[in-house]
């Protein structure tokens, strides 16, 4: 399925600007000219660009969508389709999560995860 910039930024829940970010870093490609929008001359991304963006950063011991699905199997379980469910309702939410952490990373907010997963282990250790 091809995208626009726009609808590819829309779709991984990061502006226009973070996706030109990463293209002049080299880390999205410009499509190439047969992947043109026809006369529109607008260009069309593919879900490829998506999985560039989250795997340009090296994978940590935990992260938000970590936290938040921490009881995904039981989500899943519940589910009539669970892969169904996983692709519609768990994947764009966790892509979401680390093509927002790719764009904002730093030490403050690496510690307020490592933060957060403690008090999200503490809490369920507790019930």
């Amino acid at each position: 399925m091809a995208m626009t910039i726009s609808e590819l930024a829309r779709s991984a829940g990061v502006g226009v600007e973070t996706v030109r970010f990463y293209q002049r870093k080299g880390l999205i490609f410009d499509p190439k000219p047969a992947q043109l929008g026809g006369a529109s001359g607008r260009r069309h991304y593919g879900p490829d660009e998506a999985r560039r963006l989250i795997l340009s950063v090296r994978p940590g011991v935990t992260d938000r969508a970590t936290i938040e699905f921490r009881d995904e199997e039981r989500l899943l379980a519940a589910a009539s389709d669970p892969e169904r469910a996983y692709v519609e309702q768990v994947m764009p939410i966790k892509q979401r999560y680390y093509l927002d952490y790719v764009a904002r990373r730093s030490l403050a907010g690496d510690v307020g995860i490592l933060i957060d997963t403690l008090r999200a282990v503490l809490g369920r250790a507790d019930s």
